[in-house]
């Protein structure tokens, strides 16, 4: 589950470094980032209570999937060189998926180490930061600023369900054995 949380910092990384950029070059304007940032900032804020609502209602790790899905919908519209508009209308979706991810993640990982005060809190920043470090690192794969940057972030955003389900599965297997 670590890993997958660490899959979608790691995108999260690469937007917060490459779409002020790709932002600047697609449309001209480096000021809309401004804008964008904003709206992202207030539905975060609204978001957070909910992510947190929805989390003790069906489950953290469901919500993490969510907050995947929404974080994979906005790489998807990034990538494909929408219109502004586009840019704009998906912010809020991308704001509920950092709440999951900055909020029910990290209750998550410290849950998991509910006996070792502040372990599970020190183990999410390390996380989030190796995750900006490997996030700056990758797009260095990519010639130039383009939306095709956010193809990483698509890549490592569609396989953090891939090891969050089969956490689910081998959990729900092992409860199946014990009873």
């Amino acid at each position: 589950m670590l890993i997958a949380l660490l899959l979608l910092s790691c995108a999260d990384a690469i937007r917060g470094l490459y779409l002020p950029l790709v932002v600047s070059e697609l449309f001209g304007r480096p000021q809309l980032m401004s804008y964008l940032w904003s709206i992202q900032a207030v539905f975060e804020l609204l978001f957070m209570t909910l992510a947190g609502y929805w989390a003790m209602k069906y489950g953290s790790k469901r919500i993490i999937l969510l907050g995947g899905a929404c974080a994979l919908l906005t790489y998807v519209i990034y990538a494909l060189s929408s219109p502004l508009g586009l840019f704009f209308a998906v912010q809020p979706v991308y704001s509920l998926s950092v709440s999951i991810l900055y909020g029910v993640a990290m209750g998550y990982v410290q849950r998991m180490f509910i006996r070792h005060t502040g372990f599970g809190s020190s183990l999410f920043v390390f996380i989030s930061q190796t995750a900006s470090l490997i996030g700056y690192l990758l797009p260095l794969i990519i010639q130039g600023i383009s939306p095709q940057i956010f193809i990483l972030p698509i890549v490592l955003v569609s396989a953090a369900p891939l090891v969050m389900g089969s956490v689910l599965y081998l959990e729900k297997r092992g409860l199946r054995a014990h009873e």
